[in-house]
């Protein structure tokens, strides 16, 4: 189910010279979300209308993870996040799909959401 949540930065860690990986406290998008499925984020500084979409690189019962790369004005502000401060997400969204525990899986995908 797709929902709207308002999530506080845990962490924000740089990863290489232009990618971090963002850690939002999440309980509902966190739990359902599924490999393959991707968020839209809020970056709300009053100048950006439009939503970024990410690949969910990571969840826990109560996390959720994004790594983003600075590409642009909008990733540049995710990038600059502190601990603590709010976004808005909305998610899980996209056609998820599982993986058979001990099965063996090609995936192929382009762009920097392959670090998913």
């Amino acid at each position: 189910m797709t929902v709207s949540e308002n999530c506080a930065v845990i962490s924000n860690k740089s990863v290489s010279i232009d990618g971090n990986l963002i850690t939002f406290s999440s309980e509902k998008i966190a739990h359902s979300a599924l490999p393959g499925q991707f968020v839209e984020v809020s970056c709300s500084d009053g100048g950006m209308l439009l939503r970024r979409p990410f690949s969910v690189y990571d969840t826990t019962a109560e996390s959720l993870s994004l790594f983003v790369k600075s590409v642009g004005r909008g990733t540049r502000w995710l990038g600059g996040l502190r601990e603590g401060e709010k976004v808005n997400i909305i998610g899980p969204l996209g056609k998820g799909f599982s993986i058979d525990e001990g099965s063996r899986s090609l995936l192929i995908g382009g762009g920097c959401g392959v670090a998913s």
